[in-house]
């Protein structure tokens, strides 16, 4: 046996590298709710940021639903695969960002549309880097009415012990 080759030495550097972090949140909403199918649905989600640094690779993600036909996104992405990312770039401590997402619902019944943000920097809570909406998608549009009334009344002015005539027109 040679006893000169049954050893090694390994020199490592070890730094002490603060974690970069980047506790970004997201919310959303959709209008007009209920919603008519075939007319637009619009999403808009607002991504923030509360530190403790800034978050570069902003992205929000959303798996559009099925029964939906994609319209618009801000920036002019658009979806591949049915995902649509919508790249924000980098995001300052503090800051937010808004964008929206058009869609056009197929099928009446519920729309449940979830939506997730991530970035380069480590988050430290992840629980609300998501943001579902849930739509009310209709056959019938919601039937309107512009209504306006009037009136009036005559005599003016009126002696006491005779007749006053009201006048109430609706149009």
């Amino acid at each position: 046996p040679v006893l000169t080759n049954n050893f090694a030495t390994v020199i490592s550097t070890v730094t002490n590298v603060p974690a970069v972090l980047a506790d970004l949140s997201l919310t959303a909403n959709a209008a007009p709710q209920p919603v008519i199918v075939g007319s637009n649905l619009v999403f808009s989600l607002t991504v923030s940021n509360a530190g403790p640094d800034a978050a570069t690779g902003v992205v929000i993600s959303n798996q559009l639903p099925a029964n939906v036909t994609f319209v618009s996104a801000t920036g002019g992405s658009t979806p591949s695969g049915g995902v649509l990312l919508l790249n924000l770039g980098s995001l300052a401590v503090d800051a937010t960002n808004s964008v929206q997402i058009v869609v056009q619902p197929t099928a009446a019944g519920n729309l449940t549309n979830i939506f997730q943000v991530f970035a380069n920097q480590t988050d430290p809570v992840l629980t609300n880097n998501f943001a579902t909406v849930i739509s009310t998608v209709t056959n019938v549009p919601a039937v309107l009415a512009d209504l306006s009334l009037s009136a009036s009344a005559s005599p003016q002015p009126v002696t006491v012990g005779s007749n006053l005539v009201f006048s109430i027109t609706v149009s």
